[in-house]
């Protein structure tokens, strides 16, 4: 797990190549602002580095917001949001955000089941590279598994 301070990332140079690198391979990306509109300019050259390349992730990742607060304006959250989802679909991911300060304790449960689905699409190609990797080992295809089968029982 890293933690950066978009604003304190190079513009250019190797520190900021291979930070956006890690963050393309990130299965959860978090992007928290208290001010959007005065972070906007950074985000969106950050999410233009991201969106650079595809992603080589093998799942959706899933993209956190957590931006503004009761005091933000909706025409800021707006244009923020719109960033992120535009982030989130370059970068083959979900979103879900929340506004960072409110007056109410926020209810973790909002998280609980993009987290769940991520994990399941993870816990799928897992079982899916487990299965291929016996099926090589045996040096059996899965497709013609069934005939050979069949050729060994008739035989029998």
């Amino acid at each position: 797990m890293q933690f950066w301070k978009l604003d304190s990332i190079p513009s250019i140079g190797p520190l900021r190549e291979t930070v956006a690198r890690d963050a393309r391979a990130a299965d959860v990306l978090i992007i928290a602002t208290s001010s959007p509109r005065q972070d906007q300019p950074v985000l969106s050259a950050w999410i233009n580095l991201l969106s650079a390349t595809n992603s080589q992730r093998l799942v959706r990742g899933l993209l956190v917001g957590l931006c503004g607060d009761e005091t933000t304006n909706a025409a800021e959250m707006d244009q923020v949001m719109a960033t992120l989802f535009q982030c989130a679909d370059r970068t083959r991911s979900d979103f879900v955000w929340q506004k960072i300060k409110t007056k109410t304790t926020p209810n973790p449960a909002w998280l609980a089941d993009p987290l769940k689905q991520l994990v399941g699409r993870k816990e799928h190609v897992a079982n899916q590279r487990r299965a291929d990797s016996f099926w090589a080992e045996a040096n059996i295809s899965p497709v013609t598994q069934p005939a050979q089968e069949r050729e060994t029982l008739e035989t029998i």
